[in-house]
């Protein structure tokens, strides 16, 4: 099978001393996108070494389902799980800095993608 051909990758920056709630945290919002059916999982993870940032990638093909009915977004809110995704994210905000996205990168074979949901 061929890869997706477009790659977002989104940054968030962990707070010195906040490493174990962030990854409980992150777990919890991989649960919520399975219970809702989200179609495009994370499939990696990348910790940047000598920073506090994780990586989040996920693959994709359409954009037009990623950014629009499939979005996250549209997911959650079809599934009645907004109030449930502000808690996470009220809880995220407590032990990050700060977040980047890079949206429709190509899918480049020769980075590493690794790790995963579950």
């Amino acid at each position: 099978m061929a890869p997706s051909p477009y790659v977002d990758i989104f940054d968030l920056y962990v707070k010195n001393g906040s490493e174990e709630q962030f990854g409980e945290i992150v777990k919890d919002i991989f649960a919520l996108l399975k219970d809702v059916g989200y179609a495009y999982p994370v499939i990696g993870t990348r910790v940047v070494f000598g920073t506090n940032r994780v990586s989040f990638i996920t693959m994709y093909g359409d954009a037009g389902s990623f950014y629009g009915d499939g979005s996250m977004e549209s997911v959650i809110a079809k599934n009645n799980a907004g109030a449930r995704w502000q808690e996470l994210m009220g809880r995220m905000s407590q032990v990050t800095i700060g977040a980047e996205s890079s949206k429709r990168w190509t899918y480049m074979p020769t980075m590493s993608y690794t790790g995963g949901m579950d």
